[in-house]
C-alpha cells in the first residue's frame, strides 16, 4: 500500500498534516516579517573600552560609519561621567562620494549627555542609507578644557567599516557606538512602501488579508491532494 493511499484514508493524520503546515506557514511568514535584523553597525561595550582624552574647545571627535540597511534614524554613544558645561554640537555628514554632505546639526546641554548612559541622538530618517557611509562629528565649542566631556573607546580595528578621529587625525582605535535603523524588519520596510504608494496595495490590512488568502489556497490545495484517492491523477 502507498503513502499517498494511507495518507488518504487517515483523515486523523490529514488533519495532523493540515495543521503542522498552517503552523509552519505562518512561523515562517512571521519570522521574514517580524525578527528584528541585528543592528547595522557599531562597536559594542566589551573588555577593554575607555575613557579617551576630553571633548571640550576646539577638540572635535569624528567616526564614519558604513549603513547595510535603510532608514538609518538613530545614533548612540556612551560618553563617560562629569559636570560639563555648555551644549554639544553634533553634526552628521554623508561621506560616501568625493566630497562630504552635511546631512543634519543640533545642539544639546552637556549635562544632558552624560545624565543618560548610553545617549540615544535621534535625527530625521535617512531613506536610502544602505551601503552608504557617514560621518558623525561630536564637538563642545564653547566649552573650556577641564569641563568636557569623555567618551568610551575601543582600542584597535574593532570596526573595519569606519575610523575615528580626532581633529581630521586618523586614531588607532574606535568610538563605541551602535547606528540603530527604523526599518529592521521586512515589514516596516513594506509597509512605508505601502505608506509612500510604491506597493499596488492599499494598506497593511489588505496585504495581511492577501496573505492569510494565500494561505487558505495553499492550505486547501494540499488537503485536495490528501484526500484524492491513490492513482486518481493517473
Amino acid at each position: 500500500m502507498s503513502a499517498e493511499l494511507t495518507l488518504a484514508a487517515s483523515p486523523v493524520r490529514r488533519r495532523w498534516l493540515i495543521g503542522g503546515l498552517a503552523i509552519a506557514l505562518v512561523a515562517i511568514q512571521w519570522y521574514v516579517l517580524a525578527v528584528r535584523t541585528p543592528p547595522p553597525a557599531g562597536v559594542p561595550r566589551q573588555p577593554g573600552d575607555f575613557l579617551v582624552g576630553e571633548v571640550a574647545g576646539e577638540t572635535r571627535v569624528s567616526q564614519t560609519v558604513t549603513l547595510g540597511v535603510n532608514g538609518f534614524d538613530r545614533l548612540t554613544i556612551w560618553p563617560g561621567g562629569g559636570a560639563p558645561i555648555g551644549n554639544v554640537l553634533f553634526q552628521l555628514f554623508d561621506v560616501t562620494g568625493p566630497a562630504p554632505r552635511f546631512l543634519f546639526g543640533t545642539r544639546h546641554p552637556a549635562r544632558d549627555l552624560v545624565a543618560a548612559t548610553p545617549y540615544v541622538l535621534r535625527f530625521p530618517m535617512l531613506e536610502r542609507s544602505h551601503g552608504r557611509r557617514y560621518r558623525f562629528d561630536l564637538s563642545l565649542p564653547d566649552t573650556p578644557a577641564g569641563q568636557g566631556v569623555s567618551l568610551w573607546m575601543h582600542e584597535g580595528d574593532s570596526y573595519p567599516l569606519g575610523e575615528l578621529a580626532v581633529n581630521g587625525r586618523p586614531q588607532p582605535a574606535d568610538l563605541v557606538f551602535e547606528a540603530r535603523a527604523r526599518e529592521t524588519t521586512a515589514w516596516a520596510r513594506m509597509r512605508r512602501r505601502i505608506a509612500s504608494g510604491a506597493a499596488p496595495v492599499p494598506g497593511g490590512a489588505a496585504l495581511l488579508a492577501l496573505l492569510a488568502l494565500a494561505n487558505l489556497g495553499v492550505l486547501a490545495g494540499v488537503n485536495r491532494l490528501l484526500e484524492a484517492p491513490a492513482g486518481s491523477g493517473a
